[in-house]
């Protein structure tokens, strides 16, 4: 290997690296000074049985007019899913259905559900290419770990877009049926997530440690609880929240 092909490589590194903090930059200046006078695009992930009920509950009252498109992305063989999506929009010009491959069939092994998962991530990859949303609801059904994560990597890969460099926002709901532990998809999406949002005190002291007050609102939060290393957990903290109101 030549000193000239060392330095030339150097050089394209450095180019590489320069112009991605540039684009980062004016990112992120952009996104915290721009008021938002458009719509959001919005995609939806719809499970299946309760999961879509749940999901059904929290989207039907959503602004149409401010979280435009709404992209509804569902497993290709939930028949259940297309309707409810059907019924949510009834005929609405702004909103389209997106089938992929079931990440994980009930009962199936985890570890050939890492095949489909994968699978169903090469889907996503090119409906999230296409329709390129800025935020994604979706609240435990396995179908959003491939919607999320190959959105997160696109943001990564494509830092020329709006919601480059992981400014795509992930809402993700914890499901009404976990009370004291959170599902796997839960537990893979809590790193990644920009609100995560639990439905019982239980779940919510389990993940942040902190203890939830008995005022009237039920929202307060005790410090007294949290344990030194959590203090220094903040930022996850303020990602998760609590609510008991959603259903």
């Amino acid at each position: 290997m030549s000193l000239q092909f060392c330095i030339e490589a150097c050089i394209l590194f450095n180019i590489i690296i320069i112009g991605y903090t540039v684009i980062f930059l004016k990112n992120y200046f952009n996104l915290k000074n721009n008021s938002r006078k458009t719509p959001v695009s919005t995609m939806i992930v719809l499970g299946s049985g309760g999961h879509t009920t749940e999901m059904v509950r929290l989207v039907k009252n959503l602004p149409k007019n401010r979280y435009s498109p709404r992209n509804y992305v569902v497993a290709d063989n939930d028949t259940m899913s297309k309707e409810k999506m059907k019924l949510i929009e009834n005929n609405s010009t702004d909103s389209t259905l997106i089938e992929i491959p079931r990440s994980r069939e009930v009962h199936q092994s985890f570890f050939t559900s890492i095949f489909t998962t994968l699978n169903a991530m090469l889907y996503c990859f090119k409906y999230n290419y296409i329709y390129q949303p800025e935020l994604i609801i979706c609240n435990g059904p396995g179908t959003c770990i491939p919607v999320c994560y190959s959105a997160l990597i696109l943001s990564w890969l494509m830092p020329w877009r709006r919601h480059g460099f992981g400014h795509i926002k992930i809402v993700y709901v914890e499901s009404l049926a976990r009370v004291t532990s959170l599902s796997l998809t839960g537990k893979l999406l809590l790193p990644t997530a920009s609100l995560f949002i639990v439905q019982w005190p239980e779940l919510y002291t389990k993940i942040t440690g902190e203890t939830l007050n008995s005022d009237p609102e039920g929202k307060e939060l005790s410090e007294t609880s949290k344990t030194p290393s959590q203090h220094q957990d903040q930022l996850k903290s303020r990602r998760i929240i609590f609510r008991d109101d959603l259903m």
